[in-house]
């Protein structure tokens, strides 16, 4: 039992053996590090006031000595959208009255407001006098071109309907036409002259009639005529009478008849025998000399159709005009009213404030009485929600350009605490007037803040950089640029920089300085990589002595004259 106790009493007190050591570790090191800020205050406490004064004068602190000009930490920026559209006025007058209110949903082309008419100075009323004659005639040339075209319209009609009808008048418009009218009747006539006579003779001969216009069924000699073939006597025998009945009723020659019954004649005179010799030679002569003066009419009937067809398109051609003639005068006089209308609506009365698109009164700038002109906003349409928003800033040309894509955080000012995160879609190259980039940034959040409303961009940590005096840069033999930077410990050690855009007398460094990174100011040929600051100070004192000691040298010896 004693023993187990002794081994507990061990073991607990080897844990407070450990936490003694580290204390005294800590200690010793905390020592140490007092003792040490202890021999750099004494250090410096032994340095003259002098040496301090070179130092600072050689040596800047990145950061805290600013060379470039002042810079804000947010860019100013404006929210816009597509969904608003501004309401001008299309011409300058005094507003008498307002028909919407904030926040009423209108629709496009709705009446808003009105606008009341303009001092009447001579140009107004002389622009008026003009358009009042311009109306003036244009009513009278459509008056009389109206007049004129239903005259002439009426003419035309009778000419194309006497198109149709027999030339009975040798002076009529149409004197061409009706000569061929006259040809197309002396071949018709001559033509039915050689039926009757080629159908008298064949009656004479095959018949026992002696004249055409009697004969009757029975009457073809059927013992001496078409022997061979009984069907071709009847058909022949019919269509004889059937060509004299037509003859007898007109007198127009019934061709399709007579086409019919010439065929026939030849049919039964090859089915005749040899005593028919005769009349089958006259049969087929007739029959071609009947094709012949056919030929002749109808060719006599298409030129008369083919003038016809020529004057018709004529008419309606002139017809076409003067309903062209007619139309354009009408227009004319429409155009001159409406003119005449907006002038005098310019001049007597009001113009109507309309909506350009459908949406929602977002805010009316001006009140009835104000006078407006054109170019100048009154009032604002917005479509309802918060889609399409867009933050367009102003970034300083003298700051890194963020990337597209980058994420920037927007606050309204007097709100602080109300931030939203944008994202950059697109950034301009060239400047404004105020020599400032363009920029876009979209909400990744849509906020609750009202368009065209002024918002602060803040400033991203990439788009700073630290500026040093362009004198403190060298260049190695390779052409890059480098500074003399000093160690905590007071050694001068080479960095290589990258530098930016030169503004005024300071340079912009990109990379190889840090803010608070010591730096030689105006560096000279005799620095050289690990020398000690106290070296470079010695040296500037020195020089600075010899200068004052040359300057004083008259002093120095007052008993010499020069």
């Amino acid at each position: 039992m004693k023993e187990n106790l002794y081994k507990i009493a061990r073991q607990s007190k080897k844990p407070k053996v450990l936490v003694m050591c580290a204390g005294i570790v800590v200690f010793v090191i905390g020592l140490l590090y007092f003792s040490n800020g202890a021999n750099v205050s004494a250090e410096i406490k032994d340095k003259a006031p002098d040496v301090l004064e070179t130092e600072s004068s050689l040596v800047s602190v990145v950061g805290k000595n600013d060379f470039s000009s002042p810079l804000g930490n947010s860019w100013p920026a404006e929210i816009i959208s597509n969904q608003i559209s501004q309401i001008q006025p299309q011409r300058e007058g005094v507003i008498s009255g307002w028909s919407v209110r904030i926040g009423e949903a209108v629709y496009q082309g709705q009446v808003l407001g009105k606008i009341s008419a303009p001092p009447g100075t001579p140009e107004l009323i002389s622009m008026l006098s003009e358009q009042t004659e311009s109306l003036a005639m244009a009513k009278a040339t459509a008056e009389a071109t109206d007049d004129y075209t239903s005259k002439e319209q009426t003419r035309l009609y009778a000419l194309e309907q006497s198109l149709s009808g027999s030339a009975e008048k040798p002076d009529q418009i149409f004197g061409a036409l009706n000569s061929l009218k006259e040809n197309a009747k002396v071949k018709q006539e001559a033509l039915r002259s050689f039926v009757e006579r080629a159908l008298a003779n064949h009656v004479a001969m095959a018949t026992n009639f002696s004249n055409w216009r009697y004969v009757r069924y029975g009457g073809l000699n059927r013992g001496l005529y078409g022997v061979s073939n009984p069907n071709v006597q009847n058909s022949y025998e019919t269509s004889l009478i059937t060509l004299s009945e037509k003859l007898k009723a007109g007198a127009e020659t019934p061709i399709p008849e007579a086409q019919a019954y010439f065929e026939l004649a030849v049919q039964l005179a090859n089915s005749s025998g040899s005593d028919a010799a005769d009349f089958k030679t006259e049969a087929t002569a007739d029959q071609e000399d009947f094709l012949d003066f056919l030929s002749e009419y109808r060719e006599a009937q298409a030129e008369v159709a083919d003038k016809e067809t020529e004057y018709k398109l004529m008419i309606r051609e002139q017809s076409a005009m003067l309903d062209k003639e007619k139309a354009m005068a009408a227009a004319g006089l429409i155009a001159a009213r409406q003119a005449y209308s907006t002038v005098y609506g310019e001049i007597k009365g009001e113009t109507y404030i309309k909506a350009p698109r459908s949406g929602t009164i977002s805010a009316i700038y001006k009140k009835v009485g104000d006078l407006v002109g054109p170019e100048m906003a009154i009032a604002v349409i917005a479509e309802k929600g918060d889609a399409n928003l867009i933050v367009r800033m102003r970034i300083p040309n003298n700051v890194i350009k963020p990337n597209i894509g980058d994420i920037l955080k927007a606050i309204r000012p007097g709100f602080p605490n109300d931030r939203f995160e944008v994202k950059i879609v697109g950034i301009g190259s060239s400047l404004d007037e105020t020599g400032s980039y363009m920029a876009d940034a979209v909400f990744l959040k849509s906020p609750d803040w009202p368009v065209q409303s002024s918002v602060r961009v803040l400033q991203p940590e990439s788009s700073t950089s630290e500026s040093i005096p362009s004198g403190s840069l060298l260049w190695d033999e390779s052409g890059s640029p480098y500074v003399w930077s000093v160690s905590s410990a007071d050694r001068i050690y080479k960095t290589n920089v990258k530098i930016g855009r030169l503004l005024g007398t300071s340079v912009e460094i990109y990379e190889g300085l840090k803010d608070g990174d010591r730096y030689i100011t105006n560096p000279n040929s005799e620095i050289r990589e690990n020398m000690l600051l106290e070296e470079i100070v010695d040296v500037t004192k020195g020089k600075n002595g010899n200068d004052s000691s040359e300057s004083r040298g008259h002093d120095n010896m007052p008993g010499m004259e020069m």
